[in-house]
């Protein structure tokens, strides 16, 4: 899906994309299919609506079917029960999409090491006679159940 073909040129039409942002610094992203109103590509500009309201300087991300884009909302207006946002294209990609594989914090290799020894002392760890034992009183006891259950069924 291409947002405009000729450079300079303003396309109006009713593609529709995904736009995710985040809430605040500590929040998981959000999502919310929108609406291209209108691109300006020498301008780098798209507008869309939408049913919320974001705050100019937010950080989104647009994708499409073979689209991606950043940017960042410069205006939100509210035009009815919608918002028309403008935002300003960082950064356009038609190859990828970033819903594939989204990292917003890194660990460094001592961290995950860390996280990696944690787990490792909480598995649990049984020796294969202790689970042969297991077994075998698990299966004595079914045993004596059958008998209970059906006295006449043993054949003796």
């Amino acid at each position: 899906m291409g947002l405009s073909t000729s450079p300079g040129s303003s396309s109006q039409g009713s593609d529709w994309l995904t736009l995710r942002w985040l809430e605040g610094p500590s929040c998981i992203s959000r999502e919310e299919a929108v609406e291209i109103v209108e691109t300006h590509v020498t301008d780098r500009l798209t507008v869309i609506r939408g049913p919320f309201e974001l705050g100019e300087k937010t950080p989104v991300y647009l994708t499409g079917k073979g689209y991606m884009s950043n940017g960042i909302v410069r205006s939100c207006q509210k035009r009815g029960s919608d918002f028309l946002l403008t935002i300003g294209l960082t950064n356009t990609n038609s190859e990828r999409d970033p819903g594939v594989l989204s990292v917003h914090e890194f660990i460094s290799e001592e961290e995950a090491e860390k996280i990696l020894n944690d787990m490792e002392k909480f598995t649990l760890r049984i020796p294969f006679s202790s689970i042969t034992g297991i077994l075998s009183w698990w299966l004595f006891g079914l045993q004596n159940l059958r008998r209970k259950l059906f006295p006449f069924a043993d054949p003796a």
